[in-house]
């Protein structure tokens, strides 16, 4: 039998799998170029491979991994990251590349931890465990939610590519998704079918539970959720600290605030496109609806938004999950839950890009290209919900549901408008102050006598004077 020479990949391998690499990390497709010198570079060293260390298989394997991705064969992309980790499980980037490619080509992704020696024969009822090829390691199927966090080698996440993968949640709902019909908070309606759209979701949480519970919790091998190790508790430090290429430029005041931006600029990237629709889910408990419905307020975003734990919200199925950090869900048009992790990272647009082609996720690098999107189309929430809403007015006698839907959707509608015609002044001397000065008339003319209607007077007041002339702004609309 042959033994290694421990011989290295040479510089031009080692110099293309940084570039593609980074190309990854940033969801950047490389050009045809870098593609073009990532496979010379492959042949060239395909000689050698069976004289390599583990270390350089790894990386010969990783480029291959990813070469084979961006020419659109999933398979053999699997195949080849399963490889590379397996080489040197040590390696962050390797990891991160199988856990990758294992979800866009719509397996598992697997986890490689060190072989312990035991003298415990295996009992009848223990099911025999898969093995790698590879000396002094154990294969299996990566376990739900935190089965990555148990392997201390993840801990620092010193490589290329920046993914957490201990938050990906391969079992926190359903692998079909159903129909859906919720009422939101503005008192609209999402729906949702399998083979209407793909789907995009946001679970997100103000307070923990008391319990874990999520679909994984009924089935019957599901495993007690294990205790927060250093990793788990380090990530929202290193998530708001960190490098994050999907983070908010403008720096977010923590991982919450991260992953609503990053959800954001996938919104903005798919405005305009009826085959795909987004919602936001809360899962706060019943107690803390006063406290979700302020936040709701105060930060109004441009998606349907559902409490699941309110009964008149129709999401019952999504009110027992307790969300530590916010969890994206994508939803294949079929109905098949492709996606359950953090926004932010590469993973999630393009897991996104690959089930839906047509979203230009890749052409929103960054926040300020995210609001330019988002001030080319007019302030709704997707396109399958109805937003018209009654006006407020303060004369008006609550109704005897009003701590419901009824009164607080109005003014969620209202503080989301107000949110949007600030931006449009704000960014009208780069584009036009036309929509924001269309979008306080409209809130004057919906919310008259209220003080919704005062705030929409002093965004007028804002405006330049020559554009208060050339768009006729009256002392009246402004309050004077």
């Amino acid at each position: 039998a042959k033994t290694k020479a421990n011989t290295s990949v040479s510089s031009e391998l080692e110099s293309s799998l940084k570039k593609i690499l980074t190309h990854v990390n940033e969801n950047r497709r490389p050009d045809a170029q870098t593609l073009a010198g990532a496979d010379n570079a492959i042949q060239t060293d395909k000689r050698n491979f069976s004289t390599f260390d583990d270390k350089s298989q790894s990386k010969y394997m990783m480029l291959s991994a990813w070469s084979y991705h961006f020419a659109g064969d999933a398979p053999k992309a699997f195949m080849a990251a399963s490889k590379a980790y397996k080489s040197n499980p040590e390696n962050t980037d390797a990891h991160i590349s199988q856990v990758a490619l294992a979800i866009l080509a719509d397996r598992r992704p697997i986890t490689v931890k060190p072989k312990t020696k035991t003298t415990r024969s295996r009992s009848r009822q223990e099911p025999r465990q898969r093995r790698s090829r590879e000396p002094g390691y154990d294969m299996e199927m990566m376990e739900p939610a935190m089965a990555i966090a148990e392997t201390p080698s993840r801990v620092k996440l010193n490589g290329i590519l920046q993914l957490d993968v201990s938050a990906i949640k391969t079992n926190l709902i359903k692998p079909r998704m159903e129909r859906l019909e919720l009422n939101c908070v503005n008192s609209t309606k999402f729906s949702f079918a399998p083979g209407d759209s793909d789907l995009c979701m946001l679970f997100w949480q103000l307070d923990p539970k008391k319990t874990v519970q999520s679909y994984a919790d009924t089935a019957p091998s599901a495993r007690q959720p294990a205790e927060p190790n250093e990793f788990e508790l380090s990530r929202r430090k290193s998530r708001s600290n960190g490098y994050d290429p999907y983070g908010d430029r403008s720096q977010p005041t923590g991982p919450d605030e991260s992953e609503m931006q990053a959800f954001k600029k996938l919104f903005a990237g798919a405005i305009g496109n009826p085959s795909i629709k987004f919602v936001a889910v809360n899962t706060d408990s019943i107690a803390n609806k006063q406290n979700v419905i302020k936040k709701l307020l105060d930060q109004p975003r441009p998606w349907a938004q559902v409490i699941a734990q309110d009964p008149a919200s129709n999401a019952e199925i999504f009110a027992n999950l307790n969300i530590e950090t916010p969890v994206m869900a994508i939803v294949t048009k079929n109905g098949t839950v492709r996606y359950t992790g953090p926004a932010t990272g590469f993973l999630a647009p393009m897991v996104l890009e690959n089930i839906a082609p047509a979203i230009v996720t890749t052409k929103v690098n960054d926040m300020q290209n995210a609001e330019r999107q988002l001030q080319n189309t007019e302030p709704e929430v997707p396109s399958s919900v109805d937003r018209r809403v009654p006006p407020i007015s303060k004369a008006a006698p609550p109704s005897r549901n009003s701590e419901d839907f009824v009164q607080i959707g109005q003014d969620y509608q209202a503080g989301k408008d107000l949110s949007y015609a600030q931006q449009y002044i704000k960014m009208g001397k780069y584009t036009s102050y036309k929509k924001g000065i269309d979008m306080c008339r409209s809130i004057l003319q919906k919310y008259p006598d209220t003080e919704y209607a005062e705030k929409a007077r002093d965004i007028l007041r804002q405006v330049p004077e020559r554009y208060q002339m050339r768009y006729k702004i009256t002392n009246e609309e402004m309050g004077l």
